[in-house]
């Protein structure tokens, strides 16, 4: 279970354009909690969309073959001491 501390970490750091110039404090761990549970419960493919976008960035950025940066979600496979993705989504690294 993710606990409220790691729900504000996520929603600060994806949505970092409303929360990330702001500095720390109480109110600021309110306000990314309730918009959070605000996002996770609209019911809104739209919104849900948008947040998947947001995270997708969040995710640590790795050098395809070809030589491009890319950020990633999917399947990981072990494979001859290889990490291989079948990757769901991907963009490019901004």
């Amino acid at each position: 279970m993710i606990t409220d501390l790691e729900i504000y970490d996520i929603f600060r750091i994806a949505y970092s354009d409303m929360f990330g110039d702001r500095e720390e404090d109480d109110f600021l761990f309110d306000e990314v909690i309730d918009y959070a549970h605000e996002v996770l419960e609209s019911g809104s493919i739209d919104v849900m969309l948008d947040l998947i976008e947001r995270l997708i960035y969040m995710t640590h950025p790795v050098q395809a073959w070809t030589g491009e940066i890319y950020h990633s979600i999917g399947k990981i496979e072990l494979k001859d001491k290889q990490i291989l993705m079948e990757a769901a989504i991907k963009r490019l690294a901004r």
